[in-house]
């Protein structure tokens, strides 16, 4: 997905961003430039999923 003027510095909450849709959703929509809040029941994130948030957020704020 490539970054989106409309959803550039807007904030997104997506509850159940933990895994499945979820996390797929979030990442997409980092993805795009919005600025993605994650709740789920998971509290704590896997290795790889905190990775790949990390490194979508670098890419962003480059």
């Amino acid at each position: 997905m490539t970054p989106d003027s409309s959803l550039h510095d807007r904030v997104v909450i997506i509850t159940g961003g933990s895994r499945g849709f979820g996390r797929f959703i979030g990442e997409a929509l980092l993805a795009a430039g919005a600025r993605v809040v994650l709740t789920g029941a998971i509290v704590t994130f896997s290795p790889r999923h905190r990775s790949t948030l990390a490194t979508a957020e670098q890419a962003h704020d480059a």
